[in-house]
């Protein structure tokens, strides 16, 4: 976002694009909310749909979207990944390697321009001990 445009954010649509740039994964907007209201005491939970909206539309945000699931949001700027869907505490990992060949899989006569690739499985935190010994 260029200086001018972020400018002309709000103050609270400030605290909100800071929430995004410092996570490590995407966020719903109520969890960016939860993250706001220890920075903006006062900020509603509207103000942050509004603000994920707006920065969303401005290309500064990208959704990132899980069947069944709430939409997250994370920084658009980041470089090309995927993701991984822990079923059990439905946290999300980015996963930074891509499978190689993926034009194979494109039909005949199909041009692919871009690809999103969702891993479901059990994080390391929910395995436990079990993740040491597998």
């Amino acid at each position: 976002m260029s200086r001018s445009r972020q400018k002309s954010l709000t103050p609270r649509q400030q605290v909100v694009l800071a929430i995004f740039r410092q996570s490590s994964i995407p966020l719903t907007p109520q969890e960016a909310w939860e993250a706001a209201i220890r920075d903006s005491p006062g900020i509603g939970l509207a103000t942050v749909y509004r603000a994920v909206r707006i920065l969303t539309e401005a290309g500064e945000l990208r959704p990132v979207e899980i069947a069944d699931e709430i939409p997250r949001y994370e920084m658009a700027s980041g470089p090309h990944h995927h993701h991984f869907y822990c079923r059990k505490c439905t946290r999300i990992y980015e996963v930074h390697k891509c499978p190689p060949r993926l034009d194979d899989l494109v039909p005949q006569g199909f041009k692919m321009d871009d690809h999103s690739i969702v891993l479901y499985g059990t994080c390391r935190s929910c395995l436990g001990d079990r993740a040491t010994t597998d």
